[in-house]
């Protein structure tokens, strides 16, 4: 299977389970790795057989910016499911990097997976 990686997204969300968290939007950072067939996309350069992946960008953002998810499990959750729309999409993987997650680290990341059934 092919992929195509949209890598460091930028959102400003209120994600967390501290009071603290749900007061204002913080930074977290998600790459998104998607599945599907590039082969007819590749050899015809239509549109057509691929995902526009600035649409899908655009969905990411969306959902991250205008959630009130205590978990980045959640909201990866939403995210994948979301992607999963696209049909020419078979599977993706969500990660959500959260830089203000830990005091002695970088951050702390959730990477989840999700496959059409």
């Amino acid at each position: 299977m092919d992929k195509i990686t949209l890598c460091g997204i930028e959102c400003r969300a209120i994600i967390g389970t501290l009071p603290c968290e749900r007061l204002r939007r913080q930074k977290i950072v998600i790459d998104a790795d998607l599945s599907l067939d590039l082969a007819q996309a590749g050899a015809s350069d239509r549109l057509d057989y691929t995902v526009d992946y600035s649409a899908v960008e655009r969905e990411i953002v969306g959902i991250a910016e205008t959630s009130r998810f205590q978990l980045l499990e959640a909201l990866a959750t939403a995210i994948g499911r979301k992607i999963l729309h696209h049909t020419l999409i078979a599977s993706c993987r969500i990660r959500i990097f959260k830089p203000a997650a830990s005091q002695a680290g970088k951050g702390v990341a959730v990477e989840m997976n999700f496959a059409r059934r």
